[in-house]
């Protein structure tokens, strides 16, 4: 990963100073040390994107996308306007890193819910209604995230 940071920086330095050689005096230092500091940044890894766990989770998204579309629609249109928002608070299973920063945007891009506040253990998640059905499809979409990142939650709680 610091020889991918290194050439971005590189190609970037490059892409601003015309390829000109002599700013390579000041630039090569900056760009070691940019990608150095960048490694020290980062937050620690829990997990890769596992392609079979691509390839379950994208028809997921789309499925559960489209459901929750209509089912928004068919409340927004509905006569009595069947909406009761609630926030469904979530014991997080997965690990800090990148697949719980991507089940906390996924959750948002999902009609009718929206994440509210994480903390270091919980993701608060407003649903439009059904808080029971809300927190089962929050379990699950982690599940997915988990598999999509080819994490194990068994022995992190909850019903893995």
């Amino acid at each position: 990963m610091f020889a991918v940071r290194l050439a971005l920086l590189a190609g970037l330095w490059w892409a601003l100073t015309p390829g000109e050689p002599a700013s390579w005096i000041v630039g090569g230092p900056a760009v070691v040390l940019a990608a150095w500091a960048a490694a020290g940044l980062a937050a620690p890894e829990a997990g890769r994107l596992s392609p079979a766990g691509v390839l379950q989770f994208v028809p997921y998204f789309v499925g559960t996308s489209l459901q929750g579309g209509f089912d928004v629609a068919w409340r927004a249109l509905h006569p009595r306007l069947p909406i009761d928002p609630a926030f469904v608070r979530h014991p997080l299973r997965l690990p800090e890193g990148s697949a719980r920063t991507f089940l906390v945007n996924v959750v948002s891009l999902l009609p009718g819910t929206l994440s509210a506040e994480v903390d270091d253990s919980t993701l608060v998640v407003h649903a439009l209604s059904r808080p029971g059905e809300s927190a089962r499809d929050v379990a699950t979409l982690e599940t997915r995230v988990a598999a999509l990142f080819g994490l194990d939650l068994a022995g992190r709680g909850g019903d893995a």
